[in-house]
């Protein structure tokens, strides 16, 4: 059987301080009753005892690991036929290939600016809209929901956004822990969680910004380091269609997601994630090198081994060297880890979502916090 060593650390709140793992090696001890496939580091079943080393590396030859930052999924926003609004192409937050989101997403769909100083009191924006994710309440009081979809408005150039209030298609949530916990919002973002009923249309009063020369919107999307769309078919995500902003006959702006939009297309933002490890030479614990993930908000990021093969009808075991200086592993007190890192293993090429961790390993996670 082959397996991959995948070192995860998720961040969710500033800490000072680093993460650094070194020295990772894989002696025989646990249990493997599976064949034995050749891989990268193979050898002659014959001659194991239990001394013998299966894999070793102390990061000071050939740079055989990869870090890989899984809150760098890009612009996920894209127009889509898949689960589209009256079997057209409607704007959708999704991966395809899932389908629907994966952890860590803090994705925004942006509208052209547009000019609503000449209008009236009844100027609006209207939309259809559907959306499907995690449901649940967080232990935390200052939220009450997990992952969520949002619409925010911005009166200054994109300076600053805050949630476009009283859509007549109701917030189910006042606090989304995905926007304001794991990306560093705060409390206070409302929007929908859970699964809607199909579509729905959804409108919004813009007279108290009704002076304002440089409006834009944002259709939002936020999901924690938990449970994705892996764990329910219906959680596929946020789309969005029909979008206008009318003043009576007057279309200041209007997008179909099939060709009509005013005064230009919306805009998918790319989202960018936190550090990722870095091989550097400033601390270790062998002669000179260690991989290194600074502490900061944003951070699903991750070190993978190379392919390691594993021989059968022996006890194996994983030692390493690790340190970690984070203030706690449960910074708001809600009896979650947010600040942790945890190992672990793929024999079926490191497909995303089939990274299994033992017990053995969340108990070292949670005595490094």
């Amino acid at each position: 059987m082959r397996y991959f060593f995948h070192l995860t650390l998720i961040v969710a709140l500033i800490c000072t301080g680093t993460a650094v793992a070194t020295e990772s090696e894989q002696i025989l001890r646990t249990q493997s009753e599976f064949p034995a496939t050749p891989a990268l580091y193979s050898f002659n079943l014959d001659e194991l005892d239990e001394d013998t080393l299966v894999f070793f590396d102390d990061f000071e030859g050939e740079i055989l690991w990869e870090s890989v930052d899984y809150n760098s999924p890009g612009a996920m926003w894209h127009t889509s036929a898949a689960n589209a609004y009256e079997d057209g192409v409607s704007w959708w937050c999704a991966d395809e290939e899932i389908p629907g989101y994966d952890n860590g997403w803090l994705q925004y769909l942006e509208t052209p600016a547009i000019d609503l100083s000449a209008t009236s009191d009844d100027v609006t924006l209207s939309l259809m809209l559907r959306h499907g994710s995690e449901t649940g309440v967080p232990t935390n009081p200052d939220y009450d929901g997990w992952d969520g979809s949002s619409i925010f408005v911005s009166t200054d150039e994109g300076e600053t956004w805050t949630v476009l209030a009283n859509p007549s298609y109701a917030y189910t949530n006042t606090s989304i822990y995905a926007f304001g916990g794991t990306h560093g919002l705060g409390p206070g973002i409302a929007g929908w969680t859970g699964v809607s009923d199909g579509w729905v249309a959804c409108e919004y009063s813009l007279a108290d910004i009704n002076e304002f020369t440089d409006v834009r919107f944002r259709f939002a999307f936020a999901s924690d380091a938990g449970v994705n769309s892996g764990a329910n078919e219906d959680w596929i995500g946020f789309l969005v269609d029909d979008i206008t902003v009318a003043d009576g006959e007057t279309v200041l702006l209007e997008n179909d997601a099939e060709g009509t939009a005013i005064p230009s297309d919306l805009i998918p933002v790319e989202q960018i994630g936190g550090e990722s490890f870095v091989l550097q030479e400033d601390e270790y614990s062998s002669e000179t090198h260690a991989w290194q993930c600074a502490n900061g908000y944003d951070l699903f990021t991750v070190l993978i081994s190379p392919e390691i093969e594993l021989p059968a009808g022996f006890r194996l075991f994983i030692t390493y060297a690790v340190f970690c200086d984070w203030p706690d592993s449960d910074g708001d007190g809600d009896n979650t880890l947010e600040d942790y890192y945890q190992i672990e293993v793929s024999n079926d090429g490191g497909s995303i979502g089939k990274w299994p961790v033992t017990t053995t390993v969340m108990k070292a996670a949670k005595r490094a916090g």
